[in-house]
């Protein structure tokens, strides 16, 4: 026989040998209601540690799932990873996974072997404790509804362990909780319930009219892996009368108060702005060329700010808020003109005598030897009289003075000669 034909079939035997040094197990998977070959089916393995799996480790890296034709092979390990063996998972969302035993080792070919998912065909959230807070009360009193809604199914195989990955999608089922009064729908609950789990839910309600209520909890799978749900409910009758009392309703705007600026021009260029409200505030500010500005609490009814503004003409809207939410709204209009300052009064100008006997209060303490009645223009005319003849006097004086000095200074003048 030829050499290299020889060394063909050796080769071909050993890749052959090592090729088989493991077990294949074909699989199908079908949909047990319909009896259809299922596609998109995933695999996941776990090599168990004590008899219940709680104890394991990944069989496969990877989750793996169906492929060409919808078949999956999976490939068992030659020798035996643990004496307790291998739990394997078929899963597809919408349907309730398949757990599997294994214990293949070896080498070889295994199957096929066909797998079924199935649907639950009904079933439902139970609900227990349902509670009203209170089942008389009056109107815009509120109310507590309370239930525990227990899980749709329950672990009837006793399995101990549950892999993490298909825990809350596969072993869990969803449950749409919904509170109605008067047979609609006020407020609904999505819970995610595991197997054997119950959760307690809790809705208020405040009803405003009086009358006879029913009050109902209603829960319903939503889960698709169940076919055809059916609800449960749960309900009592709730009284309400009108109440003794009611709180009157707020509506009225707060009435503002404005304390600065005024309506005036002022001479600088930093403004108050201070309001005060009759009733408590929530919040205040204003409003000036389109800008908002907040405004400090400096008591519950009195806010204020200061800004800086340049000149010009200004309109300013105030806005206050009180506590129900009111506003109300003030405007006021001022101006800035920093540059008009008042000029001092000049003393030395020549009005300045007739303006302190204008004055009712110079005239009542300098000048009473006039008469109150008399006319400003009177009272001049007598005051430059009499500044006339103090003058005359002077002259006078001085003129005797230098005529007795002459006569004086003349008399020494003839003694002198006569010595």
């Amino acid at each position: 026989m030829n050499k290299n034909i020889i060394v063909f079939i050796l080769a071909s035997l050993i890749l052959t040998a090592v090729a088989s040094a493991t077990v294949y197990e074909t699989n199908k998977v079908y949909d047990g209601d319909t009896d259809n070959e299922i596609s998109g089916v995933s695999v996941i393995g776990f090599v168990c540690n004590n008899d219940a799996c709680t104890s394991n480790t990944r069989l496969w890296a990877n989750t793996l799932s169906t492929g060409r034709d919808n078949e999956i092979i999976l490939q068992y390990p030659t020798d035996l990873k643990s004496d307790y063996g291998y739990l394997v998972y078929f899963f597809k969302p919408g349907y309730v996974p398949y757990k599997v035993s294994s214990d293949w080792n070896g080498e070889g070919n295994v199957g096929p072997y066909n797998n079924y998912l199935y649907k639950i065909d009904d079933g439902s959230a139970p609900i227990e404790d349902f509670q009203l807070s209170k089942t008389q009360v009056e109107t815009n009193e509120q109310v507590t509804v309370t239930a525990k809604i227990l899980s749709p199914r329950v672990n009837s195989d006793d399995i101990e362990f549950i892999p993490a990955q298909l825990k809350n999608d596969y072993y869990s089922d969803k449950v749409k909780v919904t509170l109605y009064v008067n047979q609609q729908a006020k407020e609904i609950k999505n819970i995610n319930m595991p197997w054997d789990t119950e959760q307690n839910v809790e809705f208020t309600y405040t009803p405003t009219d009086a009358g006879t209520y029913s009050i109902q909890i209603q829960t319903v799978i939503t889960d698709s892996k169940f076919s055809d749900p059916y609800i449960k409910t749960e309900g009592a009758q709730l009284n309400v009368d009108e109440e003794a009392n009611p709180e009157p309703i707020d509506t009225t705007a707060p009435l503002i108060t404005i304390v600065s600026p005024e309506d005036r021009e002022y001479d600088t260029d930093s403004i108050n702005f201070e309001i005060t409200a009759n009733e408590n505030l929530h919040d205040a500010w204003f409003v000036i060329d389109g800008d908002t500005t907040q405004m400090n609490r400096i008591s519950n009814a009195r806010f204020s700010e200061e800004l800086a503004l340049e000149d010009g003409d200004y309109e300013v809207e105030f806005y206050a808020e009180d506590i129900a939410g009111n506003i109300g709204r003030r405007t006021i209009e001022f101006s800035i003109d920093s540059d008009n300052e008042d000029e001092d009064d000049d003393d030395s100008s020549s009005n300045h005598r007739v303006k302190y006997v204008e004055d009712k209060y110079y005239q009542n303490k300098y000048f009473d030897q006039f008469d109150k009645t008399e006319s400003v223009t009177s009272v001049n005319k007598e005051i430059k009289q009499k500044s006339n003849l103090c003058d005359n006097e002077f002259y006078w004086i001085v003129s005797i003075i230098l005529v007795i000095s002459i006569i004086d200074l003349i008399a020494l003048i003839f003694v002198m000669r006569k010595r």
